[in-house]
C-alpha cells in the first residue's frame, strides 16, 4: 500500500521567522520553538499546516472526508514529517490528483491499482496558531473563517500572515 511519504518529492524550507521575500519561490514550513509545523507559507502566503506523517496510508487519508476538504479548499499541500521533522511536501495537486479520482493511485509504470485496506482515523492533522496565546491547536477540518475555540479556551484568532 503507498503512503504519503512515497509522495513528498517536493522540496521544503523550514525556518523558525521566514520574511515573505524569502517564502514566496519554495514552500516555506513556518516552525515554533520546538519545532512543531504549525504554518505553510507558498506564494508570499500563509496557510494552516496540515501535518501527516510519513508512513500514513493513502487509504487512511483518502477515508477521511473533512481532512481532504481542508485540503482541496485551503492548503497549497500536506507537510510530510518523519519521527516529528519535516520531511517533505506534497503539493495539493498531486493529492487531488491521486486521492480525488475515484480514489484510484497512479505509480510510475502507468497503472492505476486500487487502493485498498481498512482506512485508519487521521485526526487532528490540521495545525493553526493562535494569535493571541500563540497556542498551536489540531483540527480535522479546518476553513479560514471557521470560528473555532483555541485549546486555551478562547476563540481562535488564527495566526496566518
Amino acid at each position: 500500500m503507498q503512503t504519503i511519504g512515497e509522495l513528498a518529492t517536493v522540496e521544503v524550507r523550514t525556518m523558525t521567522a521566514p520574511s515573505v521575500e524569502e517564502a514566496v519561490s519554495t514552500p516555506t514550513v513556518v516552525l515554533d520553538s520546538s519545532g512543531e509545523a504549525w504554518k505553510v507559507i507558498v506564494g508570499g502566503i500563509g496557510y494552516p499546516a496540515v501535518v501527516l506523517a510519513r508512513g500514513t496510508l493513502l487509504t487512511d487519508v483518502s477515508a477521511n472526508q473533512a481532512l481532504l476538504r481542508t485540503v482541496v479548499r485551503t492548503v497549497p499541500g500536506v507537510v510530510v514529517v518523519d519521527d516529528g521533522r519535516v520531511a517533505g511536501f506534497v503539493p495539493r495537486e498531486q493529492l487531488i490528483d491521486l486521492l480525488v479520482m475515484g480514489g484510484r493511485v497512479r505509480n510510475d509504470l502507468g497503472s492505476d491499482p486500487l487502493l485498498h485496506g481498512e482506512p485508519r482515523t487521521v485526526s487532528g492533522a490540521v495545525r493553526v496558531r493562535c494569535r493571541t496565546c500563540r497556542t498551536i491547536n489540531s483540527y480535522d477540518f479546518y476553513l479560514p473563517g471557521d470560528e473555532k475555540p483555541c485549546e486555551q479556551g478562547h476563540p481562535l484568532d488564527p495566526d496566518l500572515d
